[in-house]
């Protein structure tokens, strides 16, 4: 067994996330389309930036969220680097 990488919970060894952090990633793909079609075109980090200030959002998405957001961050930096 491995970590989460959002949190200490146990992950299967094929998976980055815990079962809770793997549904939460799950669902912010799944209604990624919403809001796409909801704001006639948003970038995955306009959304998560989006979700991430909202106080419905729930923790484990949050978690996600951030985790992604430097990813993104780190895939910018590294476009940069190769210039």
């Amino acid at each position: 067994m491995k970590k989460c990488a959002a949190c200490t919970r146990d992950s299967d060894d094929k998976e980055e996330f815990c079962l809770y952090h793997t549904r939460a990633l799950g669902e912010l793909k799944k209604h990624y389309g919403s809001w796409v079609n909801a704001y006639g075109g948003i970038s995955w980090k306009d959304y998560l930036k989006r979700l991430d200030s909202m106080d419905e959002t729930g923790q484990w998405i949050k978690e996600i969220i951030r985790l992604e957001l430097k990813k993104e961050e780190d895939d910018e930096g590294a476009k940069r680097e190769k210039k």
